[in-house]
């Protein structure tokens, strides 16, 4: 199981670091800086992307450490790495929702309904 567990979670930070890489929408030219930088879906892809990343770092580091523990705490760092590996898989989810806006908001029309019929509602500030 650790070896399956380090497999997945290198892939999974390999997939988060390219991610990071090339932005969605891409660099100003001119500037240097992101072209979506104040847009909130944009943070919220940047933050999830950091997120997923350090997770599934800290599933790598949990899964050398047992290396040199004793058996017991072999035992429980590859079971808190399972949940610590879920949490990188979740971030990694919502990095890419909200890096393809079509995505995002379906998943908000389907988990918050009335964000479509209300033009204040907070939650169409990522859907637009």
């Amino acid at each position: 199981m650790r070896n399956t567990l380090s497999v997945v979670a290198a892939l999974l930070a390999t997939i988060i670091f390219a991610a990071g890489f090339t932005l969605p929408g891409g660099l100003n030219n001119e500037t240097g800086s992101a072209v979506l930088a104040n847009n909130p879906a944009f943070l919220v892809f940047l933050l999830a992307d950091a997120y997923a990343m350090c997770t599934s770092m800290l599933v790598l580091f949990c899964q050398i450490w047992p290396m040199v523990s004793n058996r017991d705490m072999s035992y429980l760092l590859v079971d808190r790495s399972v949940f610590i590996l879920m949490q990188a898989l979740y971030g990694t989810m919502l990095a890419f929702m909200t890096a393809n806006r079509t995505v995002l908001h379906n998943v908000l029309a389907k988990l918050l309904p009335t964000a479509n019929k209300d033009p204040q509602d907070r939650a169409r500030l990522f859907t637009e």
